[in-house]
This record gives C-alpha cells, structure tokens and sequence, in this order.
C-alpha cells in the first residue's frame, strides 16, 4: 500500500519498457527481471529501451480506482521463474538515505521498518 502519488524506484540497475500503460519492466544485467503495475501513466518519464541506475525514480503510485492505491511488483529469476519480491528487498537502504528526494507524500513504507517485520515473523 502506497498513497497515491509515491515515487517508485528502481530497485537495480537496469533497462526498462513499457509493455501498457501504467506498467514498467525492468531487466537487469545479471538476467532479473522486475514489473511495476499500478503507476500514473502520466507520471513515468522513462523511455522504451532506457538504462536506468538503481534507486532512480520510474513513477509515482496512480490514485486509487475502487480501492486502496498501491504498487504491485513482481520479480523473475533469469529462467522465468516467478521469485519473492520482499525477500529480494531486505536489508536495501531506502532511498532517502541513498540521497533521492522525495515528491508528493513521501517514500511510502520504510524498508527497514518491513526488516524487522519480516525478521519477527520468521523467528515466531
């Protein structure tokens, strides 16, 4: 969950598409593969084909459509096989930290804070 208008960043290095609107790939150089769904079409500055740094800015969260606004990511191994986003998350500086500003609302959930949620249910 992420309010309307919260950046979403690269969370590597990569080159992305836009296979439709409001949906971003992207491929990274060891073969991952990241989609991005749910972005405010008008919000990506991304172009087809562009190389993009880790922790850049692809697009801000649309506003909600009939329920709480988010972004959906899923994660794909080099074969295509479908991998756990959040477990690829932990222990990522969020990006404020990495020196990127925020706009709109902010940064949405604080990695750090997800950690140590995470880390709790795996030791209950």
């Amino acid at each position: 969950m992420a309010p309307a208008g919260t950046p979403a960043h690269a969370i590597a290095a990569g080159v992305v598409d836009r296979p439709a609107d409001g949906v971003l790939r992207l491929r990274t150089d060891d073969g991952l593969e990241f989609g991005y769904a749910r972005l405010a079409v008008a919000s990506v500055t991304v172009a087809d084909g562009s190389w993009v740094p880790a922790g850049a800015v692809l697009g801000t969260v649309a506003p909600a459509d009939g329920g709480p606004p988010h972004l959906l990511l899923a994660a794909w191994d080099a074969t295509g096989a479908p991998l756990d986003p959040a477990g690829l998350l932990l222990g990522l500086p969020d990006p404020a930290e990495l020196g990127y500003t925020s706009t709109g609302s902010g940064l949405g959930l604080d990695p750090d804070a997800l950690d140590r949620e995470l880390a709790m249910v795996e030791t209950a």
